[in-house]
């Protein structure tokens, strides 16, 4: 499942409460945080929340790639949909 919210514009500590209540409803095995700049803070939080499995993403170009490449393989394996604003929930 994807659950896409958008937290621009939002300061970093509701942003944080914002994800815990996420990972919590939708019972999250594992959210992956990228682990850069500002959100290092964000991540290290995180990470101390009870409950909450943080998969640490550090943006090196050879990551991107391998992170590109694992979406493009699971959404051809039909695993992830990305679904449109025309398509119906």
């Amino acid at each position: 499942m994807v659950k896409i919210v958008e937290l621009s514009g939002v300061k970093f500590k509701a942003q944080i409460e914002e994800i815990k209540l996420l990972c919590i409803r939708f019972k999250v095995k594992r959210s992956c945080i990228e682990k850069a700049g500002l959100s290092m803070q964000m991540v290290e939080d995180l990470k101390r929340a009870n409950g909450i499995n943080i998969l640490e993403f550090v943006p090196t170009i050879d990551n991107k790639a391998k992170g590109f490449e694992n979406l493009l393989k699971t959404m051809q394996e039909g695993k992830l949909v990305i679904p449109t604003k025309k398509q119906k929930n």
